[in-house]
């Protein structure tokens, strides 16, 4: 069944006159039912997701630049295919945590798209097209990913077997640099869980907007993991330590000597915040108990 685009939704938009519809200034038609849509700020173009297709149109010319299809992607190998088969068998919840498969989502201020294609996850260079990871050639899946600018390699959050694992991948080489247990996949499913249902019966409307975040210095990782802080070496991912409550903000001072964390602290209709800092040598927390207060103005330490 075809489907067929309506561009002038992004390109001219719709305007409804006291009279008349405007029409759309072009049409273009994919091969099979769309399931996905999203404009990439950077080149304005429109990215499409079809049910075994990522393609890129041009709204200049009214072309294609580049599709990417499963045949391109390639096969998995038979020993991985298995794998990922018992482990969904085995724990079909665990599926619900993955980005649904028929949505694309950008890296946060990066040209690389995530998507699904037929159960395999891909990361794709938007501006050319290439694949940069395809979970098809891993024993894993991906959960959440974050590019870091700075040492140009991606940081994965994914499950392998019962556990929960970073991965450094380096897009250059195509391969991981190192992979880390973080936690078991229980524990990690159940704070998920936890998370999604708060989120879905509106806590957050009186409390601090979480976000995942992953700050880069010369030899350390600092990551938010489904609100798990967390300092990794970067040469051999071995955590150095991780905290075990809740962090739903945290910054790095200047000198890279402290971390500030801030953290949910209130009740359904307050919104207060607790604070602390931490040593980032060793995770200790600088003040013995969390400073709560309903808000906090944030100065770096070191300016």
């Amino acid at each position: 069944m075809k489907k067929t685009l309506f561009t002038c939704l992004y390109l001219t938009g719709l305007y409804f006159g006291a009279s008349a519809q405007r029409q759309a200034d072009y049409v273009s038609k994919f091969d099979t039912k769309i399931q996905s849509i999203i404009l990439d700020n950077l080149t304005g173009n429109i990215i499409v997701k079809e049910a075994d297709k990522v393609s890129e149109f041009n709204p200049q010319t009214n072309k294609i630049d580049w599709s990417i299809t499963d045949e391109q992607i390639g096969k998995m190998s038979a020993a991985t295919k298995l794998s990922k088969a018992n482990e969904a068998l085995s724990d079909p919840d665990l599926l619900k945590i993955f980005q649904p498969s028929d949505q694309l989502s950008f890296l946060e201020n990066t040209p690389f798209i995530q998507a699904n294609i037929n159960g395999k996850d891909v990361i794709i260079n938007s501006l050319d097209g290439k694949i940069l990871f395809n979970s098809g050639t891993t024993t894993y899946r991906l959960v959440l990913s974050q590019y870091i600018t700075s040492d140009e390699k991606f940081l994965f959050l994914v499950t392998e077997g019962k556990d929960f694992k970073c991965v450094l991948f380096d897009p250059k080489t195509g391969k991981d640099k190192w992979m880390t247990v973080v936690g078991t996949k229980e524990g990690m499913l159940k704070a998920l869980l936890a998370n999604s249902v708060a989120n879905s019966i509106g806590l957050g409307l009186s409390k601090m907007a979480t976000k995942d975040e992953v700050v880069a210095t010369s030899d350390a990782i600092y990551a938010t993991i489904n609100n798990h802080l967390f300092k990794l070496d970067k040469e051999t991912g071995k955590v150095a330590w991780d905290v075990k409550e809740n962090v739903h903000r945290f910054y790095l001072s200047n000198d890279n000597k402290h971390i500030i964390t801030m953290r949910n602290a209130g009740s359904l209709i307050s919104a207060k915040r607790a604070l602390n800092a931490l040593n980032t040598q060793t995770g200790a927390p600088i003040f013995k108990d969390d400073i709560h207060k309903i808000r906090f103005i944030y100065r770096r330490l070191g300016q």
